[in-house]
């Protein structure tokens, strides 16, 4: 291979300035309240969280049922990067650990079940007192950097006004992800191969957002300046902007050891708990010897790797493929509100209709371009910088293919380039379909000896979501995928192999979050909350929560009062709003198409309330 390049100058800008939409201000402050105390009256809802405009800080209140409580903390600015800092309340009252690392081993899972915990399951085919069957108790559990999730989400320019989190077993179907607990936020993350040191299992807890950057350094990409992970340039980053570090403690030391290829293969919805039990204990009991050979011969970190908030696939895909939290590669969630369309906003439809993407590939392309942050680098992007572009001829520098995966920037190789994109619907059958296409486009990536094998290549499998999903993280129909997925591992094996690079390539073996079993008996009604309080929202889904605000302004010119009347996310006059008017002569009145509304003054102190259908009232006081 090629010297690479010396190390670029800076690029990338400082961080942009925060969303002015996120978060709750003066005028979203009494409905956050009605919707906070609404929704923390149901036990099945964990937390509520904002950021606070007037007081620059965020607020979390939630906790146990009957033990409700308060926390802040705000971010500080200062010469060596941001920090969080807690200005009052405890974290502990609504978060009782923040490790990542405790509960690492399925033995240990299964021995911190609550005894009682177990709902009848036998639809999913388990058996009373199936040890797999139960829930860990809240004390015994963990939200893995609880903190730094919350804030790094409000940085989105899409970010909502509110966050929601539930329960961990208060979610749909028999396993579920979205949240911030420690098992639907702990991702698959295993290294093995060329590259990675032999034979280890990692105590030390990891990020998703590490992945990005231990891939670069793998392959001896130099480093270059640009936004490390405190939000202040550094001139020791993989990629232009980045909140994960290289794994260097997984990572082969001797210089000699740099790889020329590598593999990212991400199971969706894979609990790292799960597959490592499969890859490292006695009493294994799925038929997975290609992976486990990866592992008993490479690194497994023992705890996964900690994912963003909310723990979904289209933000977890991403920060795999960009080194970045949610927050700040902007794919918020599976479906989140476009703030600038006012509408909302699904990056997974990216690649839903295959029909549409074939007919017209560069709309696809231009939505991923508005979801995406401007200063994202994905693993593509730089591989590129880093490493050279391959020429006309396809010869040199890094040549990237991303297969049925998100963070497809600047690849070389896309899905869309070979067939428009079987993303997963909705059953197992179509995940399975999905699947076996991204086998069929590495197959025809590397049907001849001559064709040039990617630098790096990332595929995505989806089954496994499905199938935890359907049965749970440790069910038989799960563990049965796991046989499937080892068949596709081996598979993409045998295609290096055939090209004579297999020694030469590092396999990392990831997941974009975890999975939990839930309890049908406790669920969780976010949207039935939020009706009970008799609040209006713009979106609500995965915990994000967008409100309908009126922004009021009133004008007095002696007896005459000219009232208008906005949307308050973009200053868009609302036309048909009811103004009703303390203090004057008409007792209400309705704005125009410039939403403005004229009234005759009484005298002394005045009392303005607007109205108008899809938003929460607004009140105003004059003197």
């Amino acid at each position: 291979m090629p010297r690479p390049p010396d190390p670029a100058a800076p690029v990338a800008p400082l961080p942009p300035p925060a969303s002015a939409a996120r978060g709750v201000d003066a005028l979203e402050r009494a409905a956050f309240e009605r919707l906070r105390d609404a929704a923390l009256a149901a036990p099945e809802i964990h937390f509520v969280a904002t950021y606070d405009h007037a007081t620059d800080r965020f607020e979390v209140r939630g906790g146990p049922p009957g033990a409700r409580a308060d926390f802040a903390f705000r971010r500080v600015d200062g010469a060596g990067g941001s920090t969080l800092e807690v200005v009052s309340g405890d974290p502990a009252s609504v978060f009782p650990s923040a490790r990542p690392d405790i509960h690492g081993d399925l033995a240990d899972v299964l021995a911190a079940l609550e005894p009682g915990s177990a709902p009848d399951l036998s639809a999913l085919g388990y058996l009373p007192g199936d040890a797999r069957v139960g829930y860990l108790p809240y004390a015994d559990q963990s939200w893995p950097l609880a903190v730094e999730r919350i804030a790094t989400l409000f940085d989105a320019p899409d970010a909502p006004d509110a966050l929601v989190g539930v329960m961990p077993w208060a979610g749909p179907g028999g396993g579920t992800h979205g949240g911030m607990g420690l098992l639907q936020s702990r991702a698959t993350f295993v290294l093995g191969g060329a590259g990675a040191r032999r034979g280890l299992v990692l105590d030390a807890p990891a990020r998703l957002t590490d992945v990005a950057p231990t891939v670069l350094a793998a392959l001896g990409a130099p480093t270059t300046a640009g936004v490390g992970p405190d939000g202040a340039y550094d001139d020791g980053l993989y990629l232009t902007r980045q909140d994960g570090w290289p794994r260097w403690d997984a990572l082969d030391p001797d210089p000699c050891a740099r790889v020329d290829h590598v593999v990212v293969i991400l199971f969706d919805g894979l609990l790292a708990t799960e597959l490592n039990h499969q890859l490292l204990d006695d009493d294994a009991d799925a038929d997975v010897p290609a992976m486990r050979a990866l592992a008993r011969g490479g690194v497994v970190f023992r705890h996964g790797a900690v994912v963003g908030f909310p723990s979904l696939s289209a933000p977890g895909h991403m920060t795999a493929g960009t080194g970045l939290w949610p927050g700040h590669h902007g794919i918020l969630g599976n479906a989140f509100y476009g703030r600038p369309e006012r509408a909302p906003f699904s990056p997974t439809a990216l690649l839903d209709d295959p029909v549409a993407a074939l007919q017209d590939p560069d709309l696809v392309l231009g939505l991923y371009a508005r979801a995406v942050t401007p200063e994202t680098e994905t693993l593509a992007a730089a591989a590129h910088r880093a490493l050279g572009r391959p020429d006309a001829d396809g010869r040199g520098g890094a040549y990237v293919a991303v297969v049925n995966d998100l963070p497809l920037g600047d690849a070389d190789f896309t899905t869309l380039d070979f067939f428009a994109g079987a993303r997963p619907k909705r059953s197992l059958e179509d995940y399975r379909v999905a699947d076996n296409l991204a086998l069929l486009q590495i197959d025809a990536l590397l049907r001849h000896r001559e064709d040039r094998v990617p630098t790096i290549l990332e595929v995505a499998f989806y089954a496994t979501d499905s199938a935890g999903e359907s049965d749970g993280p440790h069910s038989d129909l799960l563990r049965a995928e796991l046989g499937v997925m080892d068949a596709h591992v081996a598979r993409v094996q045998a295609a290096y192999a055939r090209h004579g690079v297999l020694d030469r390539t590092l396999f990392v073996l990831v997941a974009d979050h975890g999975m939990e079993l839930q309890d049908p008996g406790r669920p969780a009604d976010v949207g039935g909350a939020i009706r009970a309080a008799g609040v209006s929202t713009r979106f609500v889904a995965d915990g994000l929560i967008y409100l309908a605000t009126l922004e009021l302004t009133a004008e007095r010119d002696g007896p005459a009062l000219t009232v208008t009347v906005r949307d308050h996310d973009d200053a868009s006059p609302v036309a048909r709003a009811t103004v009703r008017c303390a203090g004057c002569v008409e007792a209400e009145a309705s704005t125009d198409d410039d939403g403005v509304a004229r009234f005759a003054v009484v005298g002394g102190a005045i009392e303005l309330t607007a109205a108008a259908a899809g938003f929460n009232a607004q009140v105003a006081r004059l003197e």
